[in-house]
């Protein structure tokens, strides 16, 4: 998607890791963005500790370090994809406990915050995306990229009377 749009992608994804602070307070140290795209909590569902009242606070505070630091940015939460782990056995937690958390926060949000917008990740990724349980596939990937694409470029267009 960035290379779609001309832009410079800084990832600061550590792959395994849970909602992080820190790097959300490390964003501070790039230049300004325009667009920033948020998917986290797969790993944050997967922990065997991690309580819905946690992710919500730590979701929470993500959102707003990232908007502080970016103030003028777009920004794209995306729930979590398509994933085949149902639950997690030991927490109870599904899939959809965390994307309901992620919609709520964002919907909240949005009251004062017109540059914020929710994808559903599920909606546009299916198990022929997949290369594992949670893991997007060259194919996967790419059906992600256009449907960030297509969302980034109506809310452009229809900004204005939105």
């Amino acid at each position: 998607m960035a290379q779609k749009l001309g832009m410079t992608l800084y990832n600061l994804g550590i792959g395994g890791a849970r909602i992080s602070i820190p790097v959300a307070t490390t964003s501070k140290d790039l230049p300004q963005a325009d667009l920033i795209t948020i998917l986290i909590g797969f790993n944050d569902f997967e922990s065997a500790n991690q309580t819905q009242v946690q992710f919500e606070a730590n979701y929470r505070a993500y959102l707003t370090e990232i908007r502080a630091n970016h103030p003028s940015a777009a920004i794209y939460c995306i729930t979590l994809l398509h994933t085949t782990r149902t639950s997690n056995t030991t927490t109870g937690l599904t899939p959809e406990h965390f994307r309901n958390i992620v919609k709520e926060i964002v919907s909240e949000y949005q009251m004062t915050d017109n540059n914020l917008l929710l994808i559903e990740g599920d909606k546009i990724t299916s198990a022929k995306h997949l290369t594992d349980r949670v893991h997007l596939n060259v194919e996967g990937a790419s059906t992600l990229a256009e449907e960030l694409y297509h969302c980034f470029v109506l809310a452009h267009l229809y900004k204005d009377t939105i």
